[in-house]
């Protein structure tokens, strides 16, 4: 009789990682997202900045063209008033 003998075989590639290998590779991929994380806030502090500076000179812009209605109202206001008394003077007979 003859006995069959177990050859160990090889690890290959397709065998789970150990546990030390899966760590590492998660703590490697963590801080790639960090990184990025990091990255994308910064952008995001960058563009909140610009966003306030912004948001200030819009403001003024809603001031000038405020005061620009107002203005403009006014003076065809006046207008009016000045062509409505101008024909009642037209109508009065000296």
């Amino acid at each position: 009789m003859r006995r069959s003998t177990i050859v160990p075989t090889s690890r290959t590639s397709s065998s789970s990682p150990s546990p030390s290998q899966m760590k590492s590779f998660q703590m490697n991929r963590l801080v790639d997202q960090l990184s990025k994380l990091q990255s994308n806030m910064s952008h995001l502090e960058n563009h909140l900045h610009v966003t306030a500076i912004q948001a200030e000179a819009i403001r003024r812009l809603g001031a000038l063209q405020a005061s620009l209605l107002m203005a403009s109202g006014r003076v065809m206001s006046e207008a009016r008033i000045q062509k409505s008394s101008d024909a009642v003077e037209e109508d009065v007979p000296m």
